[in-house]
């Protein structure tokens, strides 16, 4: 693959070439996966932060300007570290204190302490009113 540099591919972006995105988008996954991992994403969480990661990255595309005086990749990487940690800190309790379980009722017996699976009529009766 050619190696472009970031503000020939900012360029033709801006002149309407969609596969400029494409290419930058492939550019940066490495620097996404480096960072997701630095975060202790769990993997999990792994695709939904990715997607997030991915989003900032188009909106760094939208909002970068030379004047700042950084280069393109030491501005993406600022959005993507702040997009990251405003995820996690938003979405602290959802993704990092619940555990979820797919399609199935589980209830802790007390005088086991283990799993096991309760028929949706049986959990009715064990269930009280409140």
């Amino acid at each position: 693959m050619i190696e472009y540099n970031d503000s020939e591919l900012l360029y033709l972006m801006f002149e309407g070439t969609e596969i400029a995105l494409q290419i930058l988008f492939k550019k940066y996954y490495g620097l996404i996966h480096k960072r997701l991992h630095l975060f202790h994403i769990k993997s999990v969480n792994y695709e939904d932060f990715f997607q997030e990661a991915l989003m900032s990255l188009y909106d760094a595309v939208n909002t970068y300007s030379p004047l700042y005086n950084k280069s393109f990749n030491r501005y993406f990487d600022l959005l993507l570290q702040r997009k990251i940690m405003t995820t996690i800190r938003k979405e602290s309790n959802y993704f990092y204190n619940v555990n979820l379980i797919a399609d199935e009722e589980f209830i802790l017996s007390e005088e086991s302490s283990a799993y096991y699976y309760v028929e949706e009529a049986d959990a009715l009766k064990i269930l009280t009113d409140f």
